[in-house]
């Protein structure tokens, strides 16, 4: 058991996998009406919680060290809690309970940086979503749809750690 585990449990990547399907269809609602339906934050604000019951089990199993589980949680909330408060990636709610249930799906370090990896891809993306939105509000979905698939192919690809 290392301090902070890198490797994606078997489990992690099914959520993952899961939560790329579920981002596919919400990403193209999203594209169509600039409205994905508020049932799909429901859905991700399960995952989250599930996947927290999940590592509150193998924290208690054993299988956890408890500053990988604190790291891994303070991380998604400071992020989540930074992106709804002084909107730093400028995304709305439904888009950061998507975003915090792909890092809740990820090892402590993978998560911090996911929503890093995401700030990128929004901004490489942003010029192309623009065309669907109207001022300054754009779809924001597909960019959490591109980076959560992005890293579910690295994962099952064995790139990610």
């Amino acid at each position: 058991m290392s301090l902070f585990p890198y490797h994606i449990s078997i489990y992690q990547n099914y959520a993952l996998i899961f939560l790329a399907g579920s981002y596919c269809v919400a990403a193209l609602s999203d594209l169509r009406r600039m409205a994905a339906q508020s049932d799909f934050a429901e859905v991700w604000v399960a995952a989250v919680a599930v996947l927290l019951s999940l590592d509150a089990y193998f924290l208690f199993a054993g299988e956890l060290l408890p500053i990988s589980f604190i790291v891994k949680w303070i991380l998604i909330l400071a992020f989540s809690s930074l992106a709804l408060t002084i909107r730093l990636l400028s995304i709305a709610p439904m888009d950061v309970a998507a975003a915090a249930a792909t890092a809740a799906a990820l090892p402590p370090v993978s998560a911090g940086a996911y929503f890093i990896f995401l700030a990128v891809v929004g901004e490489l993306l942003s010029p192309i979503l623009k065309h669907f939105g109207s001022d300054d509000a754009y779809p924001y979905l597909p960019a959490v749809f591109v980076s959560s698939t992005i890293v579910v192919c690295m994962s099952l690809a064995g790139i990610l750690p």
